[in-house]
């Protein structure tokens, strides 16, 4: 079985075509908030309709999604196209499976994964409700919140919308931040600080009400976000190792009980196995949301 690598690179074009992604770090008084920003911009490039798919990790996260140009169509598991694009702004809740969308020509996109927890402090919408949901961004939110993301549309670009994004929120985010939260860089970073704030919150302390209040905050158990939590960590382990890969050690070093387990995982977050999902990485041009984040975080 080949390891999997989210950062392999190959003579393909699909692996060399870096100009349509890209990834945008919040600058260090919004951690807590938001995790990251991925830009998909095809607006100079020919692409086939199959080379127009966008195929995502399953995730624990919400994600504001603005489309600047084009549209994006969500594609069910059955391979079937909605025929309904999503709207030009939206937000989507911890989606629990790979998910894929299509675009039907060029597009420009950016999407913002923030933390479910802070999200529903930060707006005071239900995690919990939006799960696996795509919902317009002006029905979800107040109208003064929603003013605010509309602006990063009205702007046009994504690192500068993104600038001005962060500029209008930090201020909201600092009345509305849990005294106790840490600042998160990484998913696994979040998931510990999470379950130490939800055992040191409300009066009871047993595991049953920390995991009550785990879900109420995020819409999902402790250990779903632990699996998420290992993946991330296997995805750093194996980038680290690059050569000369040990897998039972990875697996081991990953949180894993064997390398079955492992593979069980990696299934359940990207639809595939190790094996494939690595082949893909290397070669499909809509796996390109694999190969951003395992270069950039």
């Amino acid at each position: 079985m080949k390891p999997l690598d989210p950062c392999a690179t190959s003579s393909d074009r699909t692996a060399r075509r870096n100009p349509t992604a890209r990834l945008l770090l919040p600058r260090a008084s919004m951690s807590g908030l938001l995790f990251a920003a991925i830009v998909r911009d095809t607006r100079a490039e020919r692409l086939r309709a199959d080379e127009r798919y966008n195929c995502f990790p399953a995730s624990p996260l919400c994600a504001v999604t603005w489309i600047f140009e084009g549209q994006l169509h969500l594609v069910d598991e059955a391979g079937a196209i909605d025929p309904v694009p999503l709207p030009r702004i939206h937000v989507s809740g911890p989606c629990p499976r790979p998910l894929v969308s299509w675009s039907a020509g060029p597009i420009l996109a950016m999407s913002l994964g923030i933390y479910p927890d802070a999200w529903s402090a930060l707006t005071g919408t239900d995690a919990a409700k939006s799960m696996d949901r795509h919902v317009s961004l002006e029905v979800a939110l107040s109208a003064e919140l929603f003013r605010i993301f509309r602006h990063v549309l009205e702007i046009g670009d994504c690192r500068d919308g993104l600038a001005v994004l962060q500029d209008q929120l930090e201020p909201l985010w600092r009345k509305a931040r849990p005294k106790n939260d840490i600042a998160s860089r990484r998913i696994g970073d979040w998931t510990r600080a999470l379950v130490a704030r939800a055992a040191v919150s409300g009066l009871g302390k047993s595991p049953r009400q920390i995991q009550r209040r785990i879900r109420a905050w995020t819409g999902q158990t402790r250990r779903q976000l632990r699996l998420h939590a290992r993946v991330e960590t296997l995805f750093a382990r194996t980038r680290a190792a690059r050569s000369g890969l040990d897998l039972a050690k990875i697996a081991a070093e990953a949180g894993y009980s064997d390398q079955s387990h492992m593979g069980r995982e990696v299934r359940r977050i990207t639809g595939e196995s190790p094996a494939r999902i690595n082949r893909l990485i290397q070669t499909e041009e809509r796996y390109w949301c694999y190969r951003l984040l395992g270069e950039g975080l």
